[in-house]
């Protein structure tokens, strides 16, 4: 079973990119594929931390946030989503929209936030 990680809460400082860091941590000591995005351009930790899997995704832009499904559905291994604070409405938008939950459903894909 594939999952999508969104690591995300409206407050900075709080902890998410070091959770995400875990998770791709925890990816890389058990050998299990994964790909993550970077959705906190101002600081960037995945990418800086993990550059060889991650890469930046601009939520508020359809377009760039649109990758994260479909990387998910061609690669079919898990995928991590750091978000920047304060992207709870912009993630939400994009779900609703993008029709993500629907392909979730049809591919047996777990979406966790």
């Amino acid at each position: 079973m594939i999952r999508i990680h969104f690591v995300g809460g409206e407050k900075g400082g709080v902890g998410k990119s070091v959770l995400a860091r875990v998770l791709a941590q925890y990816h890389i000591d058990r050998n299990k594929p994964f790909t993550a995005f970077d959705g906190d351009l101002s600081h960037g930790a995945l990418i800086r931390y993990y550059g060889d899997y991650a890469k930046a995704v601009d939520i508020g832009n359809f377009e760039s946030a649109d990758q994260i499904a479909e990387v998910t559905a061609e690669l079919g291994c898990d995928v991590i989503v750091d978000l920047a604070a304060q992207s709870a409405q912009k993630i939400d938008r994009w779900m609703a929209e993008s029709g993500l939950l629907e392909l979730a459903e049809e591919i047996g894909l777990v979406v966790t936030l």
